[in-house]
């Protein structure tokens, strides 16, 4: 008729009628939201029912509901409360006052549930996430033998091994299984001794804690403190004739396994060690923070460094020439028997001591009594190692390089016969290089090297036939080694950490020790 339509209408027919927009519905000839507590939903026309106390009516845009003021809370059939009612604070229930649940429950998005992350209460043990574990009713990182949390955490004070957590942090070798040192992963160490594990211990009789790292052989061993100090310890009763206590005296020690500081004079402490000599022989050395070396015990081949062949039971410096000079920019030292070695902080590597079979590596036989340097064409040294009359060093390209005596094989050659008295290359065959090393150490009559892919590999005449050259170590069933996180020499055998956190030594002929945690 000419008239024109209202708000939200539109003429259609000669009529007019309402056309909402989307989100929008008729109601009562005006278009209301969908989410209107006047009339919920995309077709009511009805309001919704009034809210409890303390709450505000709801739309969703589908149904009616409502909320809570703030300072109230919602309880099943008791409507807004507050700070509590008689149902919160249980499994899927709300939180009580908002953020309080009831045992072993955590409070997320308004409701009480298990625990599933660290710190977390946790229910019936079996609610934490992924690599953790429900201890003393809270979800933690793994303990020992449980998965590592991220790959890299584990609880109470255990180490991750790459998949399991482990009480080794760290082990020294013995002439066999029996005489392994170890450190737990409460910074204490421990020695086996007829057949158990005994913690090693102070002249109170307490076991020595913050332990860092630790040397041994089958006769005594040595630790090194977090506070830079060096304590030794004997298996053996007649093992200090050379000093190597390094206590000041050569007495019999009154109990085994009862370690003394070192000393540098009487009542002078060595101090500020930041590593040790793998080994403790008959002679062991130390690296001061300032890249001194100290060495003490036996020195019938001059392997202390400092110009004699006298044995020292405190520990000298080892010097560049009879002029005095401290021997300086050290980083790491090994040492065993007759001979010393060491890598400066420029990568280059320097022995001392007997040098029949060429084992201090400058291309001659004769013995030195101060530091030499090895080959000057070997510049990129990261590790050293050293046994009787050989060294073996790996290289910053992940290959490795050995010297001295082959009597054994552990020169990774075709055959075992002379030495070498400069560095020669480890490899697979004729042809192949030995690539992809992590880490290398020499054991009695043969050597292993641990490889990036975690499988352990050794070259040597024990348990080997000609050529000499690296094989995979395989298990007690003849399977190739794998997952291997950490090794080590006993004697002749390497010990290793898998990475399930077990600990085990693998012999020659087919037999196996499994390490249990002291």
């Amino acid at each position: 008729d000419g008239t024109a339509c209202g708000t939200n209408q539109v003429c259609r027919g000669g009529a007019c009628i309402i056309m909402c927009a989307a989100g929008f519905h008729e109601c009562g000839g005006r278009c209301v939201s969908n989410t209107s507590i006047e009339s919920c939903g995309p077709t009511a026309c009805t309001p919704c029912p009034a809210p409890p106390a303390n709450g505000t009516a709801t739309c969703d845009g589908t149904r009616c509901g409502y909320s809570c003021n703030v300072g109230y809370m919602p309880c099943a059939g008791s409507g807004c409360t507050t700070p509590r009612c008689d149902r919160c604070g249980g499994t899927d229930e709300a939180c009580c006052g908002g953020t309080a649940c009831g045992s072993n429950l955590v409070c997320t998005a308004g409701r009480c549930v298990c625990g599933a992350a660290v710190g977390q209460p946790c229910c019936g043990g079996n609610t934490c996430g992924a690599n953790l574990t429900c201890t003393g009713g809270q979800c933690a990182c793994g303990g020992i033998q449980q998965a590592c949390c991220g790959g890299s955490t584990c609880n109470g004070g255990a180490m991750c091994a790459g998949e399991n957590c482990t009480c080794y942090v760290d082990a020294a070798r013995g002439s066999n299984a029996d005489e392994i040192a170890i450190i737990r992963s409460d910074s204490t160490a421990w020695s086996q001794q007829d057949g158990s594990w005994v913690a090693i211990f102070d002249a109170t009789g307490a076991p020595i804690e913050n332990v860092r790292e630790v040397s041994s052989s089958n006769g005594a061993g040595c630790l090194l403190l977090v506070n830079g100090t060096v304590w030794c310890f004997a298996r053996s009763y007649s093992v200090n004739w050379s000093g190597i206590l390094g206590n000041g005296t050569f007495d019999h020690p009154p109990r085994l396994l009862r370690a003394t500081q070192v000393l540098v004079a009487p009542g002078m402490p060595l101090t500020g060690v930041v590593a040790l000599a793998p080994r403790a022989s008959s002679h062991t050395c130390a690296v001061r923070d300032n890249g001194e070396i100290f060495c003490w015990g036996s020195n019938a081949g001059g392997q202390l460094g400092d110009g004699s062949t006298e044995n020292s039971a405190y520990a000298r410096p080892v010097l560049t020439s009879a002029g005095g000079q401290a021997f300086t920019g050290a980083r790491a030292v090994a040492g065993v028997f007759f001979h010393t070695c060491a890598i400066k902080t420029d990568n280059s590597i320097w022995c001392w001591g007997n040098n029949q079979a060429g084992e201090l590596g400058d291309g001659s036989e004769t013995s030195r009594r101060y530091p030499v340097r090895v080959s000057a064409l070997f510049t990129n040294a990261t590790d050293i190692t050293a046994e009787n009359s050989v060294s073996c060093a790996r290289t910053a390209d992940r290959q490795i390089w050995c010297w001295g005596s082959n009597r054994n094989g552990q020169l990774g050659l075709e055959d075992r016969n002379g030495f070498r008295n400069v560095p020669v290359r480890v490899r697979l065959d004729t042809t192949s290089s030995f690539e992809g090393v992590e880490a290398v150490e020499l054991g009695s009559a043969r050597a292993c090297a641990l490889r990036t892919d975690r499988t352990l590999w050794c070259w040597g005449t024990f348990g080997q036939n000609a050529p000499y050259y690296p094989r995979q170590i395989t298990d007690i069933n003849g399977r190739p080694l794998t997952n291997v996180f950490r090794f080590g020499m006993a004697n002749t055998d390497p010990w290793y950490i898998r990475t399930d956190g077990s600990m085990e030594v693998r012999g020659s002929f087919s037999y196996r020790v499994t390490l249990r945690c002291p």
